[in-house]
């Protein structure tokens, strides 16, 4: 039996980050490939529907980076961050998501790099760095909080892949 790599809660956050931009990448290699032979149709209302979308995708990616975190136990800790962070991940997502729609839609590839430019804002405002993780321990810190949010993600355990 092969040995196995326990991960961390923090190496397991960021590893998904990396997968899911990497996916709205390879989706826009796709979509320019099949797109760039077809014939583009009128785009009409498309690029202003993505647009609202991008633009709920940014609000709502702030919203969930700003709901207060559960700080009685570093499990608890932990456990909110993460909840947030997902719901964050899920709406910077969903403005790619749209402008992947879009695209097919009216056959225009520059459809879906309008969406991905709002996905890219939604990525960076949620992004696992050590500078963001520093600066939520800083305010955590402030508010007298005894846990450390980067070492409460760390000594997480991701819960066992069901097999």
């Amino acid at each position: 039996m092969p040995a196995t790599t326990q991960r961390d809660g923090l190496s397991t956050i960021r590893l998904i980050f990396a997968m899911f931009i990497a996916s709205m990448v390879l989706i826009g290699v796709v979509l320019f490939a099949i797109l760039s032979s077809a014939q583009p149709k009128d785009a009409g209302a498309v690029p202003w529907l993505v647009a609202a979308a991008g633009v709920a995708s940014v609000v709502t990616v702030q919203w969930s980076r700003r709901r207060p975190l559960d700080t009685s136990s570093a499990a608890k800790l932990a456990a909110t961050y993460r909840t947030y962070w997902f719901m964050g991940l899920a709406f910077a997502q969903t403005a790619g998501t749209f402008g992947f729609v879009g695209a097919f839609v009216v056959n225009r590839w520059w459809i879906f790099a309008e969406g991905f430019v709002f996905s890219a804002v939604g990525w960076i405002s949620i992004a696992p760095t050590d500078a963001a993780l520093g600066r939520k321990d800083d305010e955590l810190a402030a508010a007298g909080v005894p846990y450390s949010l980067r070492q409460s993600l760390r000594d997480t355990v991701p819960p066992a892949a069901s097999r």
